[in-house]
C-alpha cells in the first residue's frame, strides 16, 4: 500500500469456521524534512475544557525537554498540546500506553490513536502499532478540568520493558 487504508482479516478454518475479524490500518506518515533539535513544543491554554478539541483562546507555547510534569507551577483548569516529532529507534511492534485525569489524545501524522477525552477521573487506554525505524511527527493533547492531574504516556517494544517514553527519542523543528 503506498496510501492510508484500512483491511479486515480473518481466519478460516477448513470445515468454513470463521474466527472474528481484525481491523488492520496503514498509515501513512510524512516523516519531517527540517533541522530537529531535542525537546518539544508545548502550547498552553488557559480555560476550562471538556474535551481536547475545546482547546482556544490564548495560547502561550514553550520549548520543554519532555512532556511529563511540564504543568506543576500552573493552576487549574488548563490545557495543553504537546507536539515534536518522535524518533523511534528500530522497526518492531510498539505498544503505547496513555492515562489521564482528566482528559488526553495521543495522534500519529494527525490520525487519533487513543482518545481518552473524558472528564472526572483516570482513563486510560492502549494501541499496538508496527512501526519502521523513523521520525513520526506527533501530538499528546492534555487538560485538567481541576482536581488531581495525571498524564502518563508509555511504551514498550521488543527488548525493553514498559517505561515512560525515553526523552531522548523527542525532538521538534527549529
Amino acid at each position: 500500500m503506498t496510501e492510508s487504508g484500512e483491511i479486515n482479516v480473518a481466519f478460516m478454518r477448513a470445515n468454513g469456521a470463521v474466527g472474528k475479524p481484525v481491523s488492520v490500518r496503514f498509515l501513512r506518515v510524512e516523516e519531517p524534512d527540517g533541522r530537529l533539535v531535542s525537546g518539544l513544543w508545548a502550547d498552553w491554554y488557559s480555560g476550562r475544557f471538556r474535551d481536547v478539541d475545546g482547546f482556544s483562546g490564548s495560547v502561550e507555547r514553550t520549548d520543554v525537554p519532555t512532556w511529563a510534569n511540564q504543568w506543576r507551577f500552573l493552576g487549574d483548569p488548563f490545557g495543553v498540546r504537546f507536539h515534536g516529532v518522535l524518533a523511534i529507534p528500530a522497526d518492531g511492534v510498539y505498544t503505547f500506553y496513555l492515562r489521564s485525569d482528566d482528559g488526553s489524545r495521543l495522534r500519529f501524522g494527525g490520525r487519533d490513536l487513543i482518545d481518552l477525552t473524558q472528564v472526572g477521573g483516570t482513563g486510560s487506554g492502549a494501541i499496538q502499532v508496527r512501526l519502521v525505524k523513523g521520525r513520526y511527527p506527533f501530538e499528546l493533547l492534555y487538560f485538567n478540568a481541576g482536581g488531581s492531574r495525571e498524564l502518563l504516556w508509555e511504551v514498550e517494544a521488543a527488548g525493553f520493558r514498559r517505561r515512560s517514553v525515553p526523552t531522548e527519542w523527542l525532538f521538534r523543528e527549529e
